[in-house]
């Protein structure tokens, strides 16, 4: 993970071993060094994601643990506890603590809880990652670090909830405290996420104390495979399958990839491996590109040894680019890789590689970009950039204002809405199925900020969505009910 602030002092960027008893390391981006940062644990590390504490002297990550059956992990730092001006000293990285997330309700895996737009609130509780009077003893280091069998203990013991299989974390951009994260699914130890689960994590650090305790976050299924998003798709194999790699991109969307873990993948729908955006507001979903296999895309010494294994060319590691490149205005440029796992000949096996691989951009204009009728073939990346920028639209016109405060609520929200010019506004509020809950205006108002109150009382606890419509366009805002 690249340092994007989130109170770090240096320009830091963070990898991990993705193995049992894994390390975390930190790149010093300036100095070019590289530490071992034992003091966040061990896991199999496949990402870590920046939290903005509210506190310039306490750091907070999220942490990916790449295994069947793994926590979601808080590691909160103090910056300076040591005094020593250290590289991890500096950043809060020589002392903090761990957490993992319990549910309240006891939840315990996606087989008690599961389903697009439910949620569950829950604590981080602390676990003890490091403890000096341990060193050298069965279960810890000689320093005093607890190894992977030993921090699993804990997290039983204080109940976390195990996910199916950890995978990608990415923060919001202009939201510190929301997250977006990716679990591919392991139906072998729990067959109701065959097909994975991505979730939208809410932190809230107001009741955090000077060593990290007290931190709470609720959860939300964005999508979850199994029910193919609450029925957005004819079934499963349709939608977003084993979600792996995602990035919240600056454009507002998360953009994911799919990483076949079940042996039903494409089975029925006859889909490769897609990469899919989604509206973290809505939870709607839009496949935007799809593996193209076949040797006529690979160089002439290396063939696909296995073309009928759907999902075998897998893509990941998606990032949001779009700031280093000379990108239209409002386009979006992602980066990934593609791993033909199934190309393993030709120089593949000369030079002893694991298999075939290519890095891949893919180019997203503004709505109403008359691309169709812009040729680009033959052109360089730049140079299609730079042909759509000069058709692109204007800037879009003012947009319409809807807030909901507080968000998460306990029983009742102020909706707060606003126009730039008198029309005709309804606003509406629907469950994640789409059902119409209840109507909190359908009149004619002023220009200017209006209120509204949506009353939940009678409601189960959950995701909502209230949907703004006036002539001049739509707004819809995510609020969650917590009981």
């Amino acid at each position: 993970m690249p340092g994007r602030g989130y109170n770090v002092e240096d320009a830091i960027y963070f990898t991990g071993e993705e193995t049992k008893n894994g390390q975390l390391t930190a790149l010093d981006g300036r100095r070019g060094t590289l530490h071992v940062v034992p003091m966040v644990g061990r896991a199999a590390f496949e990402s870590i994601t920046g939290l903005d504490t509210g506190d310039p002297d306490l750091v907070a990550f999220l942490i990916g643990d790449d295994r069947g059956g793994a926590p979601l992990l808080l590691y909160v730092g103090q910056k300076g506890a040591l005094g020593d001006g250290s590289f991890l000293d500096r950043n809060g990285l020589a002392v903090g603590n761990l957490f993992a997330w319990v549910s309240d309700t006891g939840d315990l895996s996606p087989e008690d809880w599961n389903g697009t737009g439910t949620s569950r609130s829950g604590a981080f509780v602390q676990v003890m990652q490091f403890d000096a009077s341990m060193a050298g003893q069965s279960g810890y280091d000689a320093a005093g670090y607890a190894d992977m069998d030993t921090l699993d203990d804990l997290y039983n013991d204080i109940g976390a909830f195990a996910f199916s299989r950890p995978e990608d974390l990415a923060t919001n951009p202009t939201d510190g405290t929301q997250v977006v994260f990716a679990s591919t699914g392991r139906d072998s130890l729990y067959p109701s996420d065959t097909w994975g689960t991505t979730y939208l994590i809410d932190v809230d650090f107001s009741g955090m104390d000077e060593g990290g305790a007290g931190v709470r976050a609720d959860l939300t299924v964005l999508y979850d495979g199994d029910d193919a998003g609450g029925g957005q798709f004819p079934g499963p194999d349709y939608g977003l399958r084993n979600p792996d790699n995602l990035d919240w991109a600056d454009d507002g969307y998360v953009y994911v990839q799919e990483d076949r873990t079940t042996s039903l993948f494409g089975q029925t729908s006859g889909h490769e491996a897609r990469i899919w955006q989604l509206d973290p507001v809505t939870g709607d979903l839009e496949d935007i590109a799809v593996v193209e296999r076949g040797d006529e895309n690979l160089p002439e010494d290396q063939s696909d040894g296995n073309p009928a294994s759907l999902g075998a060319w897998e893509t990941s590691g998606i990032l949001d680019v779009t700031e280093f490149f000379r990108a239209p205005k409002g386009a979006t440029v992602l980066v990934l890789s593609v791993q033909a796992h199934t190309v393993r000949d030709g120089r593949i096996a000369e030079f002893d590689l694991v298999q075939g691989g290519q890095l891949v951009y893919l180019l997203g204009v503004p709505a109403g970009t008359p691309l169709a009728d812009i040729p680009l073939d033959g052109l360089s990346f730049f140079e299609a950039m730079d042909r759509i920028k000069a058709t692109a639209p204007p800037e879009a016109p003012e947009r319409l204002g809807l807030t909901a405060s507080p968000n998460p609520f306990n029983w009742s929200a102020t909706i707060t809405y606003s126009v730039p010019s008198s029309a005709r506004v309804r606003i509406v509020v629907h469950d994640m199925l789409g059902r119409e809950i209840a109507t909190l205006a359908d009149a004619h108002v002023e220009a200017g900020e209006h209120i509204a109150v949506f009353d939940g009382t009678d409601l189960p606890s959950g995701a909502y969505l209230v949907r703004m419509t006036t002539p001049g366009g739509e707004q819809t805002q995510r609020i969650t009910l917590t009981k």
